[in-house]
């Protein structure tokens, strides 16, 4: 019921059986809203009190963000690693002798390892980066630890570490950074820390054997190729010469000379093309670039001191092969006309000095004195200087100067292992009663022994042209 119409109870003397009713006035919504904000006017003195309670905290906050600082500076920082590794190994039951198979090494699962960055005094060392890295790849995959260890410490087999950390330049995942001494992995730390980064990539890589293999074998090519071009351009070199020598004879002498210049020519691009043992080309480069000199030997080519010619050495059959396995090895120094540095010079006699004009010299190349024969009548000649390559006329000849002349690699060895055996003469490897298998049970290889048993007859050839020359 509305209260505007609501009967009155409080008027005695009306009609109780009529109906009476009576007005009520309610306050203007105005009014309420009067009431209304009046109201809510009180409680605003109330803020105050809390205003001044902020500001006795902003008084106390302070000292407590220093704290909060420091907490933060002290507070340690740890960034995850995400390693992988491929190593190579050789298996040895699937490898060949002409061709090595090497397996690929990798953890099933990539590896995380946590490092610390800060604060400085609790930062991960270069030392303990390496200690946990190595542990770790160990659990991963059983006998890794060791590979790595020995490439840190020898440098092979050659394996690089690179790290990588996103969106950070110098260190991007696809210019990954080195880590190859310490001041790179400081550097890579200090990354870590000014970038607040939270986690990092490394990869460990192996050099695959394979390419390197094929590096070397591109580099020996090459090599042949330089050989091959050098010998035939000696080859054109020598010919030219030759038809300048030939060049006041008959016309049908020189067109003999040039003509057979020519096969000889071709001959010889038929075997530089078909020569593929960069020994021998080497070895034909060698003896094309250092020829016989009668003054030193009459019969070998000699090598002669550039800086002291009164210094030699003799171009055997084995000094000459190991001069070329060196250029095949490309050892640092050694070239053609630089020999290894382990050979040993001789030296002429006062009495075969050098000659200083061009006539002495032809006169001393002239062979047994032919030409002072002539002119003289005299049986009187040059007497050139014994072979230093070999034992000397008149001495007994060793085990040592015939595996010398031989030219074998290991010959201090093999001549130790003979004397043990009492076997220091060379004649003996003539002997039927010799049992090859024997001497291979020794410890010789097969090449070893073939050799010693087939140089006998070409040692006392060299032997018997030593004493011819000691009897002139």
């Amino acid at each position: 019921m509305d209260p505007s119409t609501e009967p009155s109870q409080c008027d005695s003397s009306a009609d109780p059986s009529l109906p009476t009713y009576k007005q009520v006035i309610t306050d203007h919504p105005s009014a309420k809203k009067a009431v209304k904000s009046a109201k809510l006017k009180k409680p605003r003195a109330a803020p105050k009190s809390k205003s001044k309670s902020k500001k006795k905290n902003k008084n106390i906050s302070p000292s407590l963000d220093i704290a909060s600082g420091d907490d933060e500076d002290n507070a340690v920082k740890k960034v995850i690693v995400t390693t992988n590794f491929k190593l190579f190994v050789l298996d040895v039951d699937r490898s060949k002798k002409a061709k090595k198979v090497w397996l690929l090494i990798s953890p099933p699962n990539p590896i995380k390892i946590e490092i610390t960055i800060s604060p400085k005094d609790k930062v991960t060392t270069h030392d303990q980066f390496i200690s946990l890295v190595t542990s770790k790849c160990e659990n991963a995959v059983a006998n890794t630890g060791a590979i790595l260890s020995d490439g840190l410490s020898s440098g092979s087999p050659v394996i690089n570490w690179f790290v990588s950390i996103a969106r950070v330049e110098g260190f991007k995942k696809g210019k990954p950074f080195l880590l190859e001494n310490q001041m790179a992995f400081n550097t890579w730390m200090e990354a870590l820390a000014d970038n607040e980064a939270d986690e990092s990539t490394l990869s460990i890589e192996m050099t695959n054997p394979n390419q390197v293999a094929k590096l070397q074998h591109d580099a020996e090519v090459l090599a042949k190729d330089a050989v091959r071009k050098e010998a035939k351009r000696l080859i054109t070199v020598a010919r030219e010469a030759k038809r300048a020598r030939a060049g006041d004879s008959e016309g049908g002498k020189r067109k003999r000379l040039d003509e057979d210049s020519d096969e000889d020519t071709e001959g010889s691009d038929d075997e530089v093309e078909y020569d593929k043992d960069a020994v021998k080309l080497f070895m034909r480069q060698l003896y094309a670039t250092h020829s016989a000199n009668a003054l030193y030997d009459r019969h070998l080519p000699v090598y002669i001191n550039p800086l002291n010619h009164s210094q030699y050495f003799l171009l055997s059959n084995g000094t000459c092969q190991k001069w070329a396995r060196a250029l095949v090895k490309v050892r640092e120094g050694v070239s053609i006309q630089s020999p290894p540095k382990e050979f040993k010079y001789e030296t002429l006699p006062p009495a075969n000095s050098i000659p200083t004009s061009t006539k002495q010299l032809a006169r001393t190349s002239t062979p047994a004195g032919c030409a002072h024969h002539a002119c003289s009548g005299h049986a009187s000649h040059a007497s050139p200087p014994s072979s230093s390559d070999g034992p000397q006329p008149g001495k007994d000849v060793g085990i040592r100067d015939y595996i010398n002349f031989i030219g074998l690699r290991q010959a201090d060895e093999v001549v130790d292992l003979l004397i043990r055996n009492d076997l220091q003469n060379f004649k003996i490897f003539r002997s039927r009663n010799l049992d090859r298998s024997a001497l291979r049970s020794l410890g010789l290889t097969l090449g070893v022994v073939t050799q010693l048993c087939d140089y006998v007859s070409k040692f006392e050839r060299h032997l018997a042209k030593q004493d011819l020359l000691a009897s002139n």
